[in-house]
C-alpha cells in the first residue's frame, strides 16, 4: 500500500465526503459554509483520521478542524505530518 501524506489524505477525504471535483479552491471550503459539510460529515472525517493515524482528538482539536489547513495543523500538532 502506498504511503499518502496526511494533507493528501485529508484532501481526498474532503473531496469524497463533499463531492468536490479537482481542482478545488481549498480556501473556499469550510465547515458549515459548504452545503454538504455538516457535523455528521465532520464526525465521519474525524473517525477516519482517528482510525488511520491511531490518534484521539479532543474538543479543542475539533474546534480547529474547520478547513483543510486546520485539519492538517491538528494532525501536525499530534506529530502526524507537518504544517504547510
Amino acid at each position: 500500500m502506498a504511503v499518502v501524506e496526511p494533507r493528501e489524505h485529508v484532501e481526498h477525504l474532503l473531496q469524497d465526503y463533499l463531492e468536490l471535483t479537482p481542482p478545488v479552491d481549498w480556501p473556499g471550503v469550510r465547515y458549515q459554509e459548504h452545503e454538504l459539510w455538516d457535523s455528521l460529515v465532520l464526525m465521519a472525517i474525524i473517525a477516519d483520521l482517528e482510525e488511520t493515524y491511531a490518534v484521539t482528538f479532543d474538543d479543542e482539536d475539533l474546534l480547529q478542524m474547520e478547513d483543510l489547513d486546520g485539519i492538517v495543523a491538528v494532525l501536525a500538532a499530534h506529530g502526524i505530518g507537518t504544517v504547510p
